[in-house]
Formats: structure tokens, C-alpha cells, sequence
């Protein structure tokens, strides 16, 4: 019967948290490896700290097309699990299965109460496209959650500072480096009614301040126009 299904979803969902909390640190792993030196510049160059890769969780994944699977694999996982859980798919070629990011700097994505639920990943190289998301699964819809929410959240509570909504997630650890520790950014998409939502329930006046080209601007006007239509 229905709770039966219930039950059933919620010992995926346990099962799928676990994939992502490993596959997190071992991300966090490779990029703390010789192998993340790469990555290491690349930030620098970015003017992004080492300070700021740790309170973010930054990791690398290797270009390698199954590190992550046999490291998985290793730790017992189906490779079922890992497809489902979003970090592996199957070519089209030859049906063989790949992981999902590769040559990638990776951003853990989390849910409110703080538990990894999905990765970004942004590539290294000229590969497209620029920025990868998990795709959305049991426990990740892209339109209900921000990157970063559950650490401005708690930011939020105790310091009094405003939520900043911007594009992207270096935006995120930009503000985070001169002490705007508020920031969020929508996953890859426009922000969203639901996304809204989440931020008013937490913080009465969010700030959105998206990129200043006509993209942006854009999409700012289009975050009114969904907020105008929810405002209570």
C-alpha cells in the first residue's frame, strides 16, 4: 500500500545520501591530492582563498570516465545506485557507464537542513557546457533549493545580514571573501517562485543582485514579475 512506497523511498533516499556524502569527500580528496594543483591555480587566479575552498567544500574531479564509479564500487555501491544517485550515466556508444562530472571543479550542493544533495561542476577546459548540475533526483529539485542556503540561513539568524540572490556560485564565495556571508545563488536557472519562497521564509527583504548585463538584468526583472504574483 502507500506507506509501503513511503517507506521504500525514504531507504533510497538514505542510501543516496550516503553515495553523496562519500563521493564529497572523495572530491574534497582528489582536490587536496597532488592531481589538485591544477585546481589550486585555477582559484588562485580566481582570486579565490584556500579558506574560502574549505568552508565551501570545493572538490576536483579528476577527467578520468570512471573515477568515481570503481572508487564507489569499492565502497559497495550498485552501480544502479550511482546512476540514480545522479553521479554516473550510461553512453549512448556502447551502454558502458561513465561518471557524470569529469575535469571539473565541483561545489556541493545542499538542502536546508544541510545535507549534500547534488554537485555543480565547472569545467576546466573548453568543454561544454561551462557549468554541469546533477540532474534533478529524489533528493534534488533544482527549483526548490539555493546554493548555499543553509549556511546564509544560519548567517542570517545570527549576524542580521540580508540574503544577496546572485548568478552564480563563485558569486557565492566572492561576497563570502569580503564578509558578505548571506549570499545564495539559484541553481543554474532563473530564480524561481519556489526559490522565492524559501528566501522570504526566512528573510523578509532578500536582495537580488544578479550580473549587470542585459542577461542579468533580465533576469532580475523577471524575479519581480514572480514576486509581484506571490507577494502576500
Amino acid at each position: 500500500g502507500y506507506s509501503f512506497k513511503e517507506k521504500k523511498l525514504s531507504k533510497e533516499e538514505i542510501s543516496f545520501k550516503k553515495i553523496l556524502e562519500i563521493s564529497k569527500d572523495f572530491f574534497k580528496n582528489n582536490f587536496n591530492s597532488i592531481s589538485g594543483n591544477k585546481i589550486k591555480t585555477y582559484l588562485k587566479n580566481r582570486k579565490i582563498s584556500l579558506n574560502a575552498s574549505n568552508y565551501f567544500e570545493l572538490g576536483y574531479a579528476k577527467n578520468g570516465s570512471t573515477d568515481l564509479i570503481n572508487y564507489l564500487k569499492k565502497k559497495d555501491v550498485s552501480i544502479e545506485d550511482i546512476i540514480n544517485s545522479g553521479l554516473a550515466r550510461k553512453s549512448a556508444k556502447n551502454n558502458q557507464p561513465y561518471d557524470f562530472f569529469r575535469n571539473r571543479l565541483i561545489f556541493p550542493i545542499h538542502n536546508a537542513k544541510g545535507e549534500v544533495v547534488a554537485f555543480g561542476g565547472r569545467s576546466l577546459d573548453t568543454q561544454e557546457p561551462k557549468y554541469l548540475n546533477s540532474p534533478d533526483s529524489i533528493l534534488f529539485k533544482k527549483r526548490k533549493l539555493l546554493f548555499n542556503y543553509h549556511r546564509a540561513k544560519k548567517n542570517l539568524q545570527k549576524n542580521k545580514i540580508p540574503f544577496i540572490v546572485v548568478d552564480g556560485y563563485l558569486d557565492v564565495i566572492s561576497l563570502y571573501h569580503i564578509g558578505l556571508y548571506g549570499a545564495v545563488a539559484p541553481l543554474g536557472t532563473a530564480l524561481s517562485e519556489e526559490q522565492l519562497v524559501l528566501l522570504w521564509k526566512a528573510s523578509d527583504e532578500p536582495i537580488i543582485c544578479m550580473d549587470g548585463d542585459q542577461a542579468g538584468y533580465r533576469s532580475a526583472i523577471r524575479s519581480l514579475n514572480i514576486a509581484m504574483k506571490i507577494l502576500k
